[in-house]
């Protein structure tokens, strides 16, 4: 068995989430999840501890991240980030991969 994949979830956990730290556990066995509520909890992570890859799903009144992901790029910026949206339009798409 190889090392545990660690995976960053940020964003609040609500039953309209996309996906649930259940939903990401049950990808491989290999794989823990940490969670954050904000850009900021999610940079003291990985601050102090090896984070693989951030999987970061807004609340709608954050505008998709636009202010989040800098920030967390800035601390790591080849650590991979997947914005997940519900519900958004172009411009919406548009101006949250600018910021990535």
């Amino acid at each position: 068995m190889g090392r545990e994949i660690q995976i960053l979830r940020i964003g609040p956990l609500t039953p309209s989430s996309t996906l649930s730290v259940d939903h990401i556990r049950q990808l491989d066995a290999n794989i823990a999840v940490l969670t954050a509520d904000t850009a900021s909890e999610a940079t003291e992570i990985i601050m102090s501890q090896p984070v693989d890859c951030v999987i970061y799903e807004p609340a709608a009144e954050d505008e998709h991240g636009r202010d989040e992901i800098p920030q967390i790029r800035d601390r790591d910026p080849t650590l991979p980030v997947f914005l997940v949206v519900n519900n958004a339009d172009d411009a919406t798409v548009e101006a949250a991969l600018s910021e990535v």
